[in-house]
C-alpha cells in the first residue's frame, strides 16, 4: 500500500474565513493546492478547525497528518485515535476545550437542558422533510460546495447558514469519509456553543441495518469526531423511506417539492428519475395534483442487485406505479420480482419503522413522530416488519443469481 500524507500549512483563521494550504504526498509526488472555507462572521477556535480538517481526511485513509494549529491536549489526542495516522500539530495545549463526557452524561445534560440541535440542510427530498418534523428552534447549515450551483440555488432561500468552500476540489472528501458532511455543523457549534445534536436526513435504505428489525431500540449514533465536538447523532428519518419523506413534504411542504426534486441530481439520472416517481405516488396518496407530468428516465441502466437502496425502493415504485416504471430502471428484472410485488402489500413503505428511532433526546423524537403521524404515517405492526423480511430475502435471492 501507497504511502499517503496531507499537510494543512499554513492555515489563516479570521472572521468568516479559514484557508490553508493542502500538500498531499502519495509514492513521492506532491500536490499542493489553495482550500477556503468562507461563513458567518465569526471565529472559530483552533481545536475546531481541527476538528473540521479531521473530516475532511477520514479515518485510517492517510499514513501521517500535519495540521499548523495549536490545540488541547484532549482534541489532539481523540483525533489522533479517531483519525489512525500519525497526527502531528504545532502545539499542544494542556488545557480544556470540550468537556470529556462519555455519551451518557452527554445525553443526561440534554434531558437537564434541552435539545439544540442543528440540521445539516441540503434541500432534497429527505433533508426537506426532516425540516418540516423539527422544532422551529432548530437551527439550519448549509454547505455551498463549489461547482454544486443547483443544491446551492434552492437551499439558499432557506434561514439557514450558508457554508462556501472549494474542498471537494482539491482533497477527495468523499472518498475519505461520510463524516465530512457535518463539518458545517462542527463549525457551528463555536457559533452556537449549547447545540447538543447534529442532525442528517438520512432514510431506512441508505444502509442494510436500517431495514432489519432492531429488537432493542438504539440511544443515537455515538461518531467519535462528533462526539469530540460535543454532539451526538439522533436517529429520526432513519425511520422513514423515501416514500415516507415524499409523504411529509407533500403533506406539510407541496409548493416547495418541485423545486426540490430539480436541486437532486442531473436530468437521466436514475436517483432523479426515482425521487420523481416516489413524489408522484406520494401526491396520488394524498389526493394531490401529480408533481410530475413528463418523468426523466434513466439515461444509464443498472443492475439489479447491485445498489440496495434502488433495489428495495424498485418494489414500492412497481407496486403503486406499475412494474413498467421500476423496469425502467434496470437491464434486466430478476425472475420472480411481478409475482413477488402481486403478492404482498408493502404498506411498510409508507409506515414508520420505530425501531430506527433514537431513545434520546426524546422531546426530538417526540416532536418528529407527531409531525410524521400528523401527515398521516403510521407506525409499523407486525406484518410490516414480516414483509420486510420477505423483501430483504427477495432482495438477497436476487442478487446471488
Amino acid at each position: 500500500m501507497s504511502k499517503k500524507e496531507i499537510w494543512f500549512r499554513p492555515i489563516i483563521i479570521i472572521h468568516g474565513f479559514i484557508c490553508f494550504l493542502v500538500k498531499q504526498i502519495t509514492d513521492e509526488r506532491a500536490r499542493t493546492r489553495p482550500v477556503y472555507i468562507k461563513f458567518d462572521s465569526f471565529v472559530p477556535s483552533e481545536d475546531t478547525v481541527a476538528l473540521v480538517l479531521a473530516s475532511f481526511c477520514g479515518s485510517g485513509q492517510y499514513h501521517s497528518i500535519y495540521m499548523d494549529l495549536s490545540i488541547c491536549r484532549d482534541t489532539f489526542e481523540k483525533l489522533n485515535n479517531w483519525l489512525e495516522a500519525d497526527l502531528s500539530v504545532h502545539a499542544i495545549l494542556d488545557k480544556d476545550y470540550f468537556p470529556s463526557t462519555s455519551l451518557t452524561t452527554d445525553l443526561q445534560q440534554i434531558r437537564m437542558d434541552g435539545t439544540h440541535a442543528i440540521l445539516n440542510y441540503s434541500g432534497g427530498m429527505d433533508s426537506l422533510a426532516f425540516l418540516c418534523c423539527l422544532p422551529p428552534k432548530t437551527k439550519l447549515v448549509s454547505v455551498y460546495f463549489t461547482g454544486y450551483e443547483r443544491e446551492f440555488k434552492f437551499f439558499r432561500k432557506y434561514n439557514t447558514h450558508i457554508v462556501k468552500t472549494n474542498v471537494r476540489r482539491f482533497i477527495p472528501i468523499d472518498e475519505n469519509s461520510w463524516e465530512f458532511m457535518g463539518f458545517a455543523s462542527i463549525l457551528y457549534k463555536d457559533y452556537y456553543p449549547d447545540t447538543n445534536c447534529l442532525l442528517f436526513g438520512s432514510i431506512a435504505e441508505s444502509a442494510r441495518w436500517g431495514l432489519e428489525h432492531h429488537f432493542t431500540r438504539i440511544t443515537g449514533q455515538d461518531v467519535p469526531l462528533y462526539h469530540a465536538a460535543g454532539m451526538i447523532l439522533p436517529h429520526c428519518t432513519h425511520a422513514l423511506t423515501e416514500l415516507g419523506t415524499a409523504l411529509i413534504v407533500a403533506y406539510y411542504k407541496y409548493e416547495e417539492m418541485f423545486g426540490s426534486l430539480c436541486s437532486i441530481e442531473d436530468i437521466g439520472s436514475e436517483k432523479l428519475y426515482r425521487k420523481e416517481c416516489l413524489s408522484n405516488i406520494a401526491c396520488e396518496m394524498l389526493g394531490l395534483d401529480p408533481i410530475v407530468n413528463e418523468y426523466h428516465f434513466p439515461e444509464n441502466k443498472l443492475t439489479f442487485g447491485n445498489y440496495i437502496t434502488t433495489d428495495f425502493l424498485s418494489l414500492c415504485i412497481a407496486k403503486y406505479l406499475g412494474v413498467d416504471f421500476a423496469a425502467a430502471i434496470y437491464e434486466e428484472l430478476p425472475q420472480g420480482f411481478e409475482e413477488f410485488v402481486q403478492t404482498h402489500t408493502l404498506s411498510f413503505y409508507k409506515k414508520i419503522k420505530q425501531d430506527n428511532l433514537s431513545i434520546e433526546p426524546k422531546d426530538l423524537i417526540q416532536f418528529f413522530c407527531s409531525k410524521c403521524q400528523g401527515a398521516g404515517l403510521e407506525y409499523y405492526q407486525e406484518d410490516d416488519y414480516r414483509e420486510i423480511r420477505e423483501v430483504l430475502a427477495f432482495l438477497d435471492l436476487a442478487k446471488d443469481t
